[in-house]
């Protein structure tokens, strides 16, 4: 999954084969090919178990083949928002979060006006004091900028709270140059390359979960009790919620990805800083 799934599919829709080193009956450790061509017998199963079947629990992969692999925009807009827990309070958080979710559950079906459109929002613990929202979808369309403006309006209705330019550290993620509401059009390798910094010695424990739907109040109230707790002091501790769905949700795609109707993709996180 990446900040281009909703408008192009997962990786793994476009995996043509895999080279894997893999263990046979007799202990000896061999290199064969999985082809997406192999059919059911053991190679096309081993190909399909490499499109989202586990950890790389099958072998050692030592080469991909890709096939069919789409061009990424030449250009993208990059936005961000940023607020302070204490400017939102309890009832501007849940707002935010009920927005976010209602946003993508209206627009997660293939062929969406806003199949180009990812966002991710940063759920950090009280603790850091900020929240945050990052947008990217594609520049070369004419509507892009309307629609930008569109998806922030819906984000931010109900919310009065002041917003800041986006420069937090985002789990994983070093410190982003400033970004605004507004946003600015760079190009998609420069937009990946700033989204992409992990910074130094950084390391991250997530574990996911996927929602059909928009979130109930009950979930809502969830996040925000266990993210405001003060008997709690991580600040490296996070929801990460990021948007899914229109693409990756197309029908007819054979993989080992179960996840073909989820709107959002949640991720409980926490990292550190490691010292050598």
């Amino acid at each position: 999954m990446g900040v281009l799934s909703r408008q192009w599919g997962l990786t793994v829709d476009y995996l043509q084969a895999v080279e894997v080193v893999v263990v046979g009956e007799d202990g000896r450790a061999a290199a064969v090919i999985a082809d997406r061509d192999d059919g059911d017998g053991e190679l096309g199963e081993l190909w399909w178990a490499h499109t989202g079947g586990g950890g790389g629990n099958f072998g050692v992969i030592t080469r991909y083949w890709m096939r069919g692999l789409p061009r990424p925009p030449k250009n993208v807009w990059l936005s961000g928002a940023q607020f302070g827990w204490s400017a939102l309070g309890e009832r501007e958080f849940k707002r935010l979060v009920e927005n976010f979710g209602l946003f993508f559950a209206r627009h997660g079906k293939p062929g969406d006006r806003y199949a180009d459109l990812f966002a991710i929002l940063q759920l950090p613990h009280i603790s850091r004091k900020e929240l945050g929202l990052v947008v990217q979808l594609d520049a070369t369309r004419s509507d892009s900028e309307l629609r930008l403006e569109e998806f922030y309006i819906a984000v931010l209705a109900g919310i009065d709270a002041d917003i800041a330019h986006f420069t937090m550290q985002m789990g994983e993620h070093a410190p982003i140059q400033p970004l605004t509401r507004q946003g600015r059009v760079m190009p998609w390798i420069q937009a990946t390359q700033t989204l992409n910094s992990s910074g130094e010695n950084r390391r991250g424990k997530y574990k996911s979960a996927y929602h059909r739907t928009a979130f109930t109040p009950q979930h809502i109230d969830a996040f925000y009790r266990h993210l405001s707790d003060t008997g709690y002091d991580n600040k490296e501790a996070l929801l990460q919620i990021d948007s899914y769905g229109c693409e990756i949700n197309k029908h007819g795609i054979d993989t080992a990805v179960a996840q073909r109707d989820s709107v959002l993709k949640l991720q409980y996180g926490v990292s550190v800083t490691t010292v050598s």
